[in-house]
């Protein structure tokens, strides 16, 4: 039997023996491809959430007073489709206020600005047209304090956002592993905010937490502070959209950020949800570009698959990985880590004041190395270089499961978008 899974552009293939006890679990929003729409009808949902919005008046409303608006939108890691959206928005905002003063403010986080090449690859010419400005989370002259989160941490945000008389956000929803689902209130943190913010929100007992999964919101800490840095932030209204696994739209919601951010979450856990399954060997990917573009990234589908992955078993993730590992500590933090559970207690005898830059993807990482096996499938990083990070790697997908699989046996977890897919209940008759 042959499987795909996103890789990159493109895709690579594997196959199992057909005698194999095989659990595929792909969830109903990577089935929309198949459905045929056209980019009018991409166009159509996402005036429809302007328009009709949650609790907000419309947009173009919204806009009529106000004399200076900021939109806060996802950096080059996101798959959000913003040579679709923003222009929209543009267009609902100057509608009744052809004279509103516009700036595009993206939500890097503790992300590095890119080149002009992919800046131009994920906004065309839109920076040509209207300001844009790459937050950074380093340049304390650009940030202003407004106060305590519920955690107790300090709240920084960009100056931009407070200089402004509508704040607006657009983003997409999907599991995250950590925060629960992204889009909302992920806009201002961490995507605006200061780096002690994201540092001590992103802290080893924040990340530790239960309730620090995908899928999980209500008593989840993180999102408790992303959505009191929201409010003080004064964000007024959000774009949230759901995308297929072709990265189109298929679900839009507008209006107040809490309210469209919570409809849009209750239809992602339909549309994203899939039961657990567990295997010796599970198989997974990123979800392909843009998601997949270093290792840092795909730790997400890493964490997807360990929840399908019975102790000892292997996990085999794929990632293009152009962008190579995806930062220089979390390198370091890996190579250091040839005892997981030594620097993982490294980690959590920091404290949050301290939290080391890439320390949450290293926990989450290493959380899952102390009890699976792991090999990364990948051109854009030798097997060399993994090995010092004390991770397995291969340039072939097949051999890669070959081994795996003649090494652990079944059964099988193909998880074929390990980002965008939400593991949910329990394997019938498990504890």
């Amino acid at each position: 039997m042959e499987y795909r899974i996103p890789f990159d552009h493109h895709e690579l293939t594997f196959k199992l023996p057909d005698d194999q006890e095989v659990y595929c679990l792909s969830p109903r929003a990577a089935e929309a491809p198949v459905l045929e729409f056209s980019r009018d009808e991409e166009m159509k949902r996402v005036r429809e959430a302007l328009e009709s919005p949650l609790g907000s008046p419309p947009l173009s409303r919204l806009a009529r007073e106000a004399r200076r608006a900021v939109i806060i939108t996802s950096d080059h890691t996101r798959p959000l489709p913003s040579r679709l959206t923003l222009p929209l928005l543009l267009e609902a905002m100057r509608r009744e206020n052809p004279e509103l003063s516009l700036e595009v403010l993206v939500a890097t986080g503790l992300h590095e600005t890119p080149d002009s090449g992919v800046i131009r690859e994920k906004f065309g010419d839109l920076p040509d047209r209207i300001p844009f400005y790459w937050h950074d989370a380093r340049d304390r002259d650009n940030l202003v304090s407004l106060g305590t989160l519920p955690s107790g941490g300090p709240l920084l945000v960009n100056r931009r956002i407070l200089e402004t008389d509508l704040l607006v956000s657009e983003g997409f929803i999907e599991p995250h592993f950590f925060a629960g689902y992204s889009g909302g209130r992920k806009s201002v943190l961490p995507g605006v905010a200061g780096q002690e913010s994201i540092r001590w929100n992103h802290s080893y007992p924040m990340i530790a937490h239960p309730e620090a999964r995908a899928g999980s919101l209500a008593d989840n800490p993180l999102h408790r502070d992303m959505v009191a840095a929201a409010r003080a932030a004064g964000l007024r209204f959000c774009l949230q959209v759901i995308l297929d696994g072709s990265h189109r739209v298929i679900r839009a919601y507008g209006g107040d950020p809490f309210l469209s951010h919570e409809e849009g979450c209750r239809e992602a856990e339909a549309l994203f949800g899939v039961p657990v399954r567990k295997g010796r060997l599970v198989i997974t990917s990123a979800g392909g570009y843009p998601l997949d573009q270093n290792l840092y990234q795909l730790v997400k589908a890493i964490d997807t698959a360990s929840r399908c992955c019975e102790p000892g078993g292997t996990i085999v993730a794929a990632a293009g990985c152009r962008a190579g590992i995806g930062g220089e500590d979390f390198c370091r933090q890996l190579g250091e880590s040839a005892d997981p559970g030594r620097t993982l207690a490294r980690f959590a005898a920091l404290g949050p004041h301290n939290t080391e830059y890439d320390q949450w993807q290293t926990q989450v990482l290493l959380r899952v190395r102390a009890r699976h096996r792991i090999v990364v499938v990948t051109g854009g990083i030798s097997a060399d270089t993994l090995k010092t990070m004390h991770l397995e790697g291969s340039e072939d997908l097949q051999q890669a499961v070959d081994a795996a699989l003649s090494a652990t046996g079944g059964p099988v977890v193909v998880i074929p978008d390990g980002i965008g897919t939400l593991i949910t209940g329990r394997k019938d008759g498990e504890k």
